[in-house]
């Protein structure tokens, strides 16, 4: 039996019988799609040709050792392991980033109560050196009023008597001034480490108190 004698189809735009086929965009084409259609000036050949032509592509092609099965399914086989392979680092690469973030949340949580520390242990250092500056400034301050009552005390015996008093709260009055400004702590500060424990340097951000 020819291939005119078996039913090759029709083509769907035309209507009419394929009674070719167009080696460019390999498929079978009727008169219509020849002559007027988008195959119109395409190179043709009749149906039996091509598929000789056809045949000879497969018995090459298997000739190549290309229908193989255990080739395909090598080649299978290597793709499904490079997929489990994928799913596998991306889930390695999700735990990692986990415990990144976990060990980066315990360090944070540490360094707030360390920094909080640090604020508690500052600011009660510069209350007690204030508190102390007070008293030294309230003690000037008695020894100026002391002073200037024995300036305008007539009782000379009363001031020989208190000569060696006099004498010391003059020198601690002409003591300089000290800095009466307290060291306080303006704001926070980040600054980054690196933990070098790991394969992938992870920069942690971590608050450090910064004076004025």
């Amino acid at each position: 039996m020819c291939i005119r004698d078996r039913d090759v189809g029709m083509c769907q735009e035309c209507g009419r019988i394929y009674e070719a086929f167009c080696t460019l965009c390999k498929t079978l084409v009727c008169p219509t799609c020849v002559m007027f259609g988008r195959h119109k000036a395409h190179e043709v050949t009749h149906i039996e040709d091509a598929v000789r032509d056809m045949r000879r592509v497969l018995d090459n092609a298997a000739k190549e050792g290309l229908f193989r099965v255990d080739k395909t399914e090598r080649v299978l086989l290597e793709i499904r392991q490079t997929k489990l392979d994928c799913e596998e680092k991306k889930q390695d690469l999700i735990r990692e980033t986990d415990q990144v973030f976990q060990d980066l949340i315990r360090t944070l949580k540490n360094r707030r109560v360390e920094v909080l520390n640090e604020i508690e242990e500052h600011f009660e250092t510069e209350q007690k050196r204030i508190e102390q500056n007070e008293q030294k400034w309230i003690q000037k301050q008695d020894q100026s009023v002391a002073l200037i009552n024995f300036a305008r005390s007539n009782n000379d015996s009363q001031i020989l008597k208190n000569a060696e008093y006099i004498v010391e709260c003059i020198d601690n009055l002409r003591l300089p001034l000290e800095d009466t400004k307290a060291d306080v702590i303006m704001d926070l500060s980040l600054i980054h480490i690196s933990e070098p424990t790991r394969q992938a340097e992870i920069s942690y951000a971590v608050f450090c108190l910064k004076k004025k």
